[in-house]
This record gives structure tokens, sequence and C-alpha cells, in this order.
């Protein structure tokens, strides 16, 4: 049952890397982006999404009552958490130097299209110690 939940995790946490990187491309999200060129990204999705769900699938028969709904939705959110972290986090280091920092970026999650996450982390804290130092 163990070896079953690891599973799991595992192609859960594929999965949202694959998702996470054809949202990227999609959106135009370069700052979340592992990868210059878009067709690079849109290749990564599919073998990542794809590959993990062969290989969950094919490699034995999962298709038998194991994992109850419980389980399953709490390894689905925490693989999706942690899809999100090493997405961010492997993505901000990949393009620290090749995304331009600006002083005005778009507000939220349109911020991405010009910078990585901590980029955009960064430039909001030291305009919020800039603000705090006008009052």
């Amino acid at each position: 049952m163990a070896r079953l939940l690891l599973e799991y995790l595992i192609l859960a946490f594929v999965s949202c890397l694959g998702l996470f990187q054809l949202i990227a491309v999609r959106e135009g999200l370069h700052g979340i982006s592992f990868f210059n060129r878009a067709i690079w990204g849109y290749l990564f999705a599919a073998l990542t999404i794809g590959g993990s769900l062969s290989w969950f699938f094919a490699v034995e028969n999962r298709l038998v009552p194991g994992l109850v709904g419980p389980q399953v939705f709490a390894l689905l959110i925490a693989a999706f958490f942690l899809a999100l972290v090493i997405t961010l986090s492997l993505s901000s280091l990949i393009k620290r130097r090749s995304l331009s920092r600006q002083d005005n970026p778009e507000p939220g999650i349109d911020a991405l299209r010009r910078m990585t996450y901590f980029q955009a982390i960064a430039h909001q804290l030291r305009r919020g110690k800039k603000d705090g130092l006008r009052r």
C-alpha cells in the first residue's frame, strides 16, 4: 500500500509539473517556464503528462481498489504544491539572468510574463519598503 501511495504521488507530481509548463507556455508566463522556446514547453508537457500516465497505468495493473478518496485527494494536493514550489524555484534559478527586471511590472500574475517569481517577490518587498519609508 505504501508503494502505491508513493507511485501515485510521483504520478501527480510529474503531471502537475507538465501542466504548469503547459500553462506557462499557453499564457506567455515566461517567468515560470523552464524553456525559452514554446515548442520545448509543449514537448515537455506532453512527455511528462503522457509519460507519467503511461508509466502509472501500463507498468502494473493499478485499476484495483487500493487508495480511498481522502488519500488520493491529500496526495494530489501535496503533489500540486510540491510541483508548484519546484516550478517557481527552478524557473527562477534557470532564468535569473535572462529575464529583465522591471521597475513597474504588471500587477499580479501578469508580472510573470517578464520576470521570474523570485524577481517579482523581491520587487514587491522593495516596493513595500519604499512605501513604508514614505509614510
